[in-house]
């Protein structure tokens, strides 16, 4: 310290440049960063052009060595010494060109990316001439300002404004609107155009629509929210509010209707003769991604019983009761609903539970029996 008094900060927000690395010059490199950073230093004035300097010969105050533009990338690098803390050029010297210096480093910024650790390196400088620049696809690159430029014209006020995207408000609002499981029922079975799908007829590749329907409603209806959400890019738990109703959830908008016998009779046993579901349970999912714990909310009160129905929260050994109103909220993660004709009914009035054992069975015996029952079976 006592030595060199000045020291390597990182600042700013990083950016993402895309460029053609393909036939550019260093000064090209130099020229996009600059017009990139005219919001940072918009009172700095660079007198002299770059082609002004190409003609001169010099770069910054500095001499250009001859012969450069036939020179290879990696011979420019073996022959530059390592930058380091005590040169006159890192805290300050002539003013470059564009007020900064582009120099190679790691992602943190700090290192080079090129020397050796040990040789205390902080960043090899890229060249601001017409040579090709030594620049590679997916470098990091760090813009190290001259001491005079962040004194007397750098704008640090401009560093956390951030121009927003449409898009981003249109998106943040989407997220903040509670949505229904109605629109997600819907979102579930709306017709997809699929471009190429084999047919099984002509074999060959047809443009059809797929649309998504039931044709027999299920006695125990379970729905599980998408609440994680894995990309690319993120990891991440959904907590969008997905409002859904206690009583009456009707499903009737997604069955197929039976074109043959539009006015047919229907028992319970089909799965065809309700489609009104009742909330019996809910699991909630409390805490974020990578930890978290589950709850669950299960209604203590009779299905069809007058007035509000009564329910209880199961957390690990602690029973609680809640009310009505604390059932639907952001937390929650699979949803249990039970046909409203079966409410009373037994579990033999519904499934078949005399079959124990199917692992004997041949895939053509099980299918001769699916082909033969009219209801479903749990084995």
């Amino acid at each position: 310290h006592f030595l060199n008094p000045f020291r390597m900060q990182v600042f700013g927000t990083p950016l993402l440049l895309r460029t053609d690395l393909e036939g550019s010059t260093g000064s090209d490199l130099y020229d996009i960063v600059a017009r990139r950073m005219l919001r940072y230093v918009p009172a700095f004035k660079i007198k002299r052009s770059a082609a002004q300097e190409r003609a001169e010969g010099t770069e910054g105050g500095g001499q250009r060595r001859p012969g450069y533009r036939n020179e290879s990338r990696s011979r420019v690098l073996t022959q530059r010494p390592p930058v380091t803390l005590d040169l006159e050029e890192v805290a300050g010297g002539p003013i470059p060109r564009h007020g900064f210096r582009l120099r190679l480093v790691h992602r943190n910024a700090n290192t080079c990316s090129r020397c050796h650790w040990m040789e205390g390196c902080i960043g090899c400088t890229i060249p601001d001439d017409d040579g090709p620049t030594i620049v590679k696809d997916g470098d990091t690159i760090a813009v190290d300002w001259h001491l005079t430029i962040v004194k007397e014209h750098f704008k640090s006020g401009e560093l956390g404004a951030v121009t927003r995207h449409k898009s981003v408000e249109i998106i943040a609002k989407m997220e903040s609107c509670p949505i229904t499981v109605e629109a997600c029922v819907d979102a579930f079975a709306k017709k997809e155009k699929i471009p190429e799908a084999f047919c099984s007829n002509c074999k060959d590749f047809r443009s059809c629509v797929k649309e998504m329907s039931l044709w027999r409603l299920p006695p125990i209806l379970i729905i599980h929210l998408k609440r994680f959400q894995f990309t690319q890019y993120s990891r991440r738990k959904l907590r969008n509010l997905v409002v859904f109703p206690i009583n009456g959830f009707d499903i009737s908008r997604i069955v197929a209707t039976d074109t043959e016998a539009p006015n047919a009779a229907h028992n319970v046993a089909d799965g065809r003769s309700e489609s009104l579901y009742d909330l019996y349970a809910v699991v909630h999912h409390l805490g974020a991604l990578s930890a978290g714990h589950y709850v669950a909310s299960v209604r203590s009160s009779p299905l069809g019983a007058a007035g509000p129905s009564k329910w209880k929260c199961y957390n690990d050994a602690q029973v609680t009761d809640i009310s009505e109103d604390d059932v639907v909220d952001p937390s929650a993660y699979i949803l249990f609903y039970i046909r409203r004709d079966i409410g009373g009914l037994k579990l033999e009035d519904v499934w078949d539970i005399t079959q124990k054992d199917t692992t004997q069975l041949t895939e053509e015996q099980i299918d001769r029996m699916i082909k033969q029952r009219e209801r479903c079976t749990v084995s």
